[in-house]
């Protein structure tokens, strides 16, 4: 195990998982088991264990960044099976008060997509979401525009749903 007093970021924190496969409604002998590491600020850095195809350790990671502010940037998936593999990526970008502006998604092999982009007001109201864009050009495939009453509620979300207006 690992001593607290020595790893103190690991106290309390879930170190290892174990899941039974069910065959039907009778349990095997074989498991799902994931190890999870934590980096010196106590966020999750690394998953790494079987999964229900391959049961062999490292059949499934998965990787974490962080900026300083503790916000995820990137994420990997990745996932061997007995005949293929794939991995998916995802990345995010943040604006200087922390709020998620882009994210970016790729499988195994293909061109990274840009899946989203977030616009806020001054007083951090989303006021805009684009869906499905390429990479270098403006062109979403879907817009969503959101507007507020004086009171900073969501009063209508641009598509013809009206919400919350006094």
């Amino acid at each position: 195990g690992v001593d607290a007093a020595i790893n103190p970021i690991y106290y309390g924190r879930i170190r290892k998982t174990r899941t039974s496969i069910l065959n039907g409604y009778l349990p095997t002998a074989d498991f799902i088991e994931n190890t999870l590491t934590y980096d010196d600020f106590g966020r999750l850095t690394n998953t790494s264990g079987t999964n229900h195809l391959l049961l062999v350790d490292g059949a499934e990671q998965m990787l974490m960044e962080y900026d300083f502010a503790d916000n995820l940037v990137f994420s990997s998936h990745g996932q061997t099976t007995p005949n293929t593999g794939i991995t998916v990526q995802e990345r995010m970008t943040y604006d200087h008060k922390g709020r998620q502006i882009d994210a970016f998604h790729q499988l195994t092999g293909n061109a990274e997509e840009h899946c989203s982009r977030l616009e806020y007001t001054d007083n951090r109201d989303l006021i805009e979401t684009r869906f499905l864009g390429g990479l270098g050009n403006d062109d979403f495939l879907q817009e969503v525009n959101y507007f507020y009453n004086g009171q900073r509620w969501l009063a209508h979300d641009g598509i013809g749903l009206p919400r919350l207006s006094k």
